[in-house]
């Protein structure tokens, strides 16, 4: 059956233009990894949706976009640049990153206490309190996330997925005892970082020390880092964007509506991240040319199978959601018009070649005009039309930026 399965994969890249075996053997794992994550996810939505208030929902979704926006400072282009290194060989460059990386938090921290001062003095003591347990755990939280990269670089998918899969049980886990004891907002968001913290912690420990094999240092790994990171800034802003503004015009409990219309989805388009763990690796030894010769089919592909995703969940979600969200059916007609957006993972195989040739100019134009798009989009729907609205942006932002982002590609 293995010999089978090869010969399979191996006819199939006659088509592909792909190296399916390799794809096959680290997908496996990751996407192993990522469906037991997605389902621990989907078990937590169940327990948001059935044992916590939307006000109560909405604020802790409000308190973590925040979090999402402060991860700016912790420079997490660094990973990228990591895991790059590492696949030419350069471990040295490991613990230089993680160290730029704890230096960045801790500006982010001290944002974020000022932004804890301001709510205090607002008079709103729960999101002061929540800026502040965000501005403690930001160093530790994103910083050893790096263990990643280091794995992903030397290709151990199999390790890299099962301590994803074991910090995400024992985070998780934790969170969802907080959930069914129906803590508040902010002892569940107190809950959340601790746990992760400990989990990741473990699993950074085990991999330095198993798999840091020299010193040697690449010279070029603070430049791509910080380059990675700028080009990633207004990425991140438009991430979270969106919920921070439904929040101020329409209230926490519009939020905790938008949250659970889009998770399906995310949890859905969270499956194609392990891409780029499987190809940076590869198309870093790869030539310009070989990258390019290849990258329009793929970019096919993953555009037939994002469109196959949305019309299989639209399908479901009729079904679905009443089951496992009696309280929130009023999402079902914007869920699934959301699920189109997931049409946009079509530029991952472009972001990643970019990202690895290196296109530096057609990066950086990338990753500023289609964020300013989006914050335009957003702005204007959310305040005209709330809900609708940031489901219209997102999803309209993501169709016209796989646009934009070939053409870049192509012609800059």
């Amino acid at each position: 059956m293995k010999r089978k399965a090869i010969a399979l994969l191996r006819w199939a890249e006659r088509y592909t233009k792909t190296d399916m075996v390799y794809l096959a053997k680290g997908s496996f794992w990751l996407t192993t990894a990522t469906l037991i994550n997605t389902a621990i996810l989907l078990l937590q939505l169940y327990a948001f949706g059935n044992y916590l208030s939307p006000d109560d929902y909405g604020t802790y979704r409000y308190l973590l976009s925040w979090y999402g926006i402060f991860t700016i400072a912790s420079l997490t282009g660094f990973n990228t640049a990591v895991t790059q290194s590492i696949a030419r060989g350069f471990d040295g460059d490991f613990y230089k990153g993680f160290k730029i990386q704890i230096a960045g938090s801790i500006v982010g921290t001290l944002i974020a206490l000022c932004g804890s001062a301001y709510y205090f003095f607002a008079g709103n003591s729960t999101l002061a309190t929540g800026l502040v347990i965000i501005g403690i755990a930001l160093p530790l939280m994103e910083s050893l996330d790096i263990y990643g990269a280091l794995l992903n670089g030397k290709k151990k998918f199999e390790l890299s997925s099962k301590l994803s899969v074991a910090s995400q049980l024992v985070a998780s886990s934790l969170l969802l005892i907080g959930i069914y004891l129906r803590l508040d907002a902010l002892h569940i968001l107190a809950l959340y970082f601790s746990s992760w913290i400990i989990a990741k912690a473990c699993a950074f420990l085990y991999a330095t020390r198993t798999h840091i094999s020299n010193n040697e240092i690449s010279g070029t790994i603070v430049f791509q880092g910080f380059n990675f990171s700028a080009i990633g800034v207004l990425n991140i802003i438009t991430s979270y964007f969106d919920r921070i503004t439904l929040y101020h015009y329409m209230g926490a409990k519009d939020l905790a509506l938008y949250s659970m219309a889009i998770a399906p989805t995310e949890q859905i388009k969270g499956l194609f991240k392990n891409t780029n763990s499987l190809l940076i690796p590869k198309f870093s030894q790869r030539s310009e040319k070989e990258i390019r010769s290849s990258i329009a089919r793929k970019v096919g592909i993953a555009a037939l199978v994002a469109l196959g995703c949305a019309v299989g969940y639209s399908l479901l979600a009729p079904f679905v959601i009443p089951l496992l969200l009696p309280k929130y059916t009023e999402i079902i007609l914007h869920s699934q018009v959301y699920s189109f957006s997931l049409l946009g993972i079509m530029i991952i195989p472009i972001t990643i070649a970019m990202n690895t040739i290196p296109r530096m100019r057609a990066l950086y134009l990338t990753n500023i005009i289609n964020p300013i798009i989006y914050i335009v989009l957003a702005l204007v729907l959310i305040s005209q039309y709330g809900l609708w609205g940031a489901i219209a942006a997102r999803g309209i932002a993501r169709i016209v930026s796989s646009a934009t982002t070939y053409l870049f590609f192509l012609f800059v």
